[in-house]
């Protein structure tokens, strides 16, 4: 018994694991990831909750106390989750400016789907090229205050990106299997995805998920559905658009709900996967033949 705890505290003393509460991360995407780099080490504490979202966030105490106290947190940066900044201090890590990050242009929708290189579309998760540029830069900042966990660190970001290579050859060759129809989005959040995979919408009925639309949009959108160029609209969990529920009563038209902050998805290291796994099948839906 003796010589059993005498192992077992040797073993500690050698390869300690963290505490709860020493990593924070922002956002569900980006915690699955840090999440899978972190297996068997450490579980990173989520500092938003399901209901707030990335682009409007309001710190609720507890979070604030939450990320004082940690000793690493990570996050997307200024540019991405700007409402954070007041709180971001010298031991947050911006991995926004990850040197080997994709970044797209925002949409310019007033004359198509030209765009404007000054702006930077915010959703670069979803391209999961990306997500692996992100592991790699995880698994660099956690070796450097986790260093006796190298072996298990490089373990799992290996995993890791050997994971999300086999999701994107399986989103690709779904993909490919369909036919692509038109398809109209009540949020712009999927240029990265839809990029990555060959798509574009028709239409577009705000840039921010609880932002105002325009008559020219809508009117874009319902001359689509009326002349059978828009197959279905897609929505999100937490939008409860007038607009889109008119134009589905109006013509019929299928509602899908895609969720590009995995939102209703339990957090960790399978998060990021079932994420993009979902925003396919609502693809996927949207394109499968008509039943006569």
């Amino acid at each position: 018994m003796v010589i059993r705890l005498v192992l077992i505290v040797t073993a500690l003393l050698v390869s300690p694991l963290a505490s709860a509460g020493e990593i924070v991360v922002s956002n569900r995407p980006l915690h699955s990831l840090v999440s899978g780099v972190l297996a068997g080490i450490t579980t990173p504490q989520l500092l938003l909750s399901t209901s707030q979202s990335i682009h409007a966030q309001q710190m609720k105490p507890s979070q604030i106390s939450l990320a004082r106290e940690a000793k690493r947190v990570f996050w997307l940066g200024p540019e991405i989750e700007p409402e954070l900044v007041p709180f971001a201090g010298p031991h947050w890590l911006d991995l926004s400016s990850t040197p080997d990050l994709l970044w797209r242009p925002l949409r310019e929708w007033g004359d198509g789907h030209d765009t404007t290189a000054h702006l930077r579309d915010p959703h670069l998760w979803l391209d999961p090229t990306n997500g692996q540029a992100l592991v790699r830069a995880i698994a660099t900042e956690v070796l450097s205050f986790y260093p006796e966990q190298a072996v298990r660190v490089e373990t799992n970001t290996q995993t890791s990106l050997r994971q999300l290579e086999q999701l994107d050859r399986s989103i690709a060759a779904r993909l490919k299997a369909l036919s692509p129809k038109g398809y109209a989005v009540s949020h712009d959040a999927y240029h990265y995805f839809e990029a990555r995979y060959a798509l574009s919408p028709y239409a577009t009925l705000s840039r921010e998920p609880h932002g105002g639309t325009s008559a020219f949009r809508v009117r874009i959108m319902a001359e689509g559905i009326a002349n059978a160029q828009v197959a279905c609209l897609f929505t999100e969990p937490a939008l409860n658009s007038r607009v889109l529920q008119r134009l589905a009563a109006e013509y019929a038209i299928p509602v899908i709900t895609l969720d590009p902050l995995g939102s209703t998805l339990p957090p960790g290291p399978n998060l990021y996967g079932a994420l993009l796994t979902s925003i396919t099948d609502g693809f996927s839906d949207c394109f499968q033949p008509t039943k006569p």
